[in-house]
């Protein structure tokens, strides 16, 4: 109480609503460095251009008091740092309302420890020059940039706005940051931060949790909880994107870690702010989440097949599929048969044409033949489907690799050799075992039920989609992306069940991004609509 009646005298002395009242050298707007206040608060938002989401926050900042504030969206999350000392141990203390298993809201509060220097939430300045000054309202306001490039792939833009106080201090004013990719002449990334009233001193109530809370010590260590960070918090952006460097094995060259910081805090704003819309799916931080949409374009290399094409077989018609459609189960999936081979992973590689073939061969082979279970070579179909049409790591057509296959077969994994993530030269020919199919056909485009008999029919079904962003971050859930209402089909994957969730319809599609995406490597994809074009060209096996 005493403490609270010290505050309340102060503040009448001092004709402000402060507790401490700091002023830092002369009086000079024109000084050539800029220096920061000791003690500060600040009410301000971020604004996300590209995405048009605005983060309200506040902000209190004390070097006497040792510790200081980060709120956002009024307090719905709340976060107080201490410095570490020798009269306490440093950490963060994080206020949230969180959901029981009976959604109901209940307010949280965590202690991590660190044992690190006190948390300032003000830009950092280095490498920063002062580009020019000039007279707002009568006050002097000067701006300052940094550019940064590498290696004229991508160039960094920051500007500050600042002027000077008469206290001898600096307040921002806005902190632009933006991010270019030269090689493609477009932005990638824009944000501004904005400052508002501002005030020289804060309350030391305003930083210590009451107590009302009862913290529980908590340890994230190298397995951060992400619901507990935020990307609008500069140093939870530093806690994530290193515990993201440790989960994922990132190792970058010099100069390239602030680059891919820029682009995993760009991406966990867009999964974060996805997630909070409670759409059918949910998105995550994955292991392409420090990539660009343009350097991850060789997760995709399935080419558009001729529309014209037919394969050796011909499926049934609509009006006979239309006859079977009261007979097929509402749901099926192959994985429960023991049909499918375990995820693999393409790598950095345009070779998921290849990987669609092979595991659409791999599971008719099981599907069809009780059981037979065989790990057949991707590396082949990359080293050896040229003469086809096909171009390895830089792409392939599901037609054309299934006329390969049928004329020359695919060997066992083991018999060709490992896959390389690359080109190779074709040595099937040394082999004196191969695999083969007896035919391949084309199933009737846009027909759901013509899908499903497929499935049930003759096994897994291969299929080409158009890949958008979400998609790299998928995590569960039936996926629909407004994005694949324009563009083109430009990745190669596999349909191997379908069902219903929520009263959504889905396809089980398996993927070749490795088996820590999406769930467990694979997607469901809504079965409605033929979302990204997921029933434009879909190929069956026969075997």
């Amino acid at each position: 109480m005493g403490f609270t009646w010290n505050c309340l005298i102060l503040n009448l002395l001092l004709f402000n609503f402060s507790c401490t009242y700091v002023i830092i050298g002369d009086y000079d707007e024109t000084a050539p460095d800029i220096i920061w206040p000791s003690e500060y608060y600040f009410r301000g938002q971020t604004i996300d251009t590209h995405t048009g989401i605005v983060h309200p926050y506040r902000m209190w900042y004390s070097a006497e008091y040792n510790r200081s504030r980060y709120e956002l969206y009024g307090g719905e999350i709340d976060k107080y740092y201490v410095a570490d000392s020798e009269e306490e141990t440093g950490g963060v203390y994080r206020i949230l309302t969180v959901t029981t298993e009976d959604l109901e809201n209940v307010v949280r509060c965590m202690f991590e420890r660190s044992y690190e220097e006190q948390m300032d939430f003000l830009p950092d300045t280095d490498s920063m020059n002062n580009t020019d000054s000039y007279d707002f309202n009568g006050r002097v306001v000067n701006e300052w940039k940094r550019e940064i490039e590498e290696e004229g792939e991508y160039r960094l833009e920051d500007t500050l706005l600042v002027y000077r106080t008469e206290y001898g201090v600096d307040v921002p004013i806005s902190f632009e940051q933006k991010k270019y990719d030269l090689e493609a002449g477009r932005l990638l990334d824009h944000t501004i931060t904005e400052y508002y009233d501002f005030k020289p001193s804060v309350c030391y109530d305003d930083l210590q949790i009451s107590e009302e809370y009862n913290c529980e010590v908590v340890d994230f260590g190298k397995t951060v909880n992400m619901d507990f960070l935020h990307p609008s918090s500069m140093s939870d952006l530093d806690v994530a994107f290193d515990a993201y460097k440790i989960k994922h094995n990132k190792v970058y060259k010099n100069g390239e870690s602030e680059l891919r910081k820029i682009i995993f805090h760009k991406n966990w704003r867009l999964v974060q702010d996805h997630n909070r819309q409670n759409l059918r799916y949910k998105l995550a931080i994955n292991k392409f989440a420090d990539r660009t949409d343009d350097e991850l374009r060789f997760l995709t290399g399935t080419r558009p097949s001729d529309p014209h094409s037919k394969g050796t077989h011909t499926f049934h018609s609509l009006e006979e599929v239309d006859r079977f459609a009261d007979e097929l189960p509402d749901e099926f999936d192959l994985r429960l048969k023991g049909a499918l081979r375990p995820i693999k992973a393409q790598g950095e590689c345009g070779s998921c044409w290849a990987f669609t073939s092979t595991a659409t061969v791999e599971g008719a082979m099981s599907y069809g033949l009780g059981g037979r279970s065989v790990d057949l070579s991707e590396q082949s179909v990359v080293d050896c489907s040229w003469g086809y049409n096909n171009y390895g790591c830089m792409g392939g057509t599901l037609n054309d690799v299934f006329k390969y296959i049928l004329d020359h077969g695919i060997p066992a994994d083991i018999e060709y050799g490992e896959y390389k993530e690359s080109e190779g030269t074709c040595h099937v020919q040394n082999l004196t075992s191969v695999f083969k199919i007896r035919g391949f056909g084309k199933v009737n485009r846009n027909s759901v039920d013509s899908v499903k008999l497929a499935l049930i029919k003759y096994g897994p079904v291969a299929v080409s989609v158009m890949a958008t962003s979400n998609m790299k971050l998928y995590s569960s859930g039936v996926f629909y992306d407004e994005e694949c209402e324009t563009g083109m089909a430009n990745h190669g994957m596999v349909i191997v069940g379908y069902g219903v969730r929520n009263e959504d319809s889905y396809w089980i599609v398996r993927n070749s991004w490795g088996e820590e995406w999406g769930e467990d490597g694979y997607i469901l994809m809504y079965a409605k609509d033929n979302n990204c074009f997921i029933l434009d060209e879909p190929y069956y096996v026969i075997v």
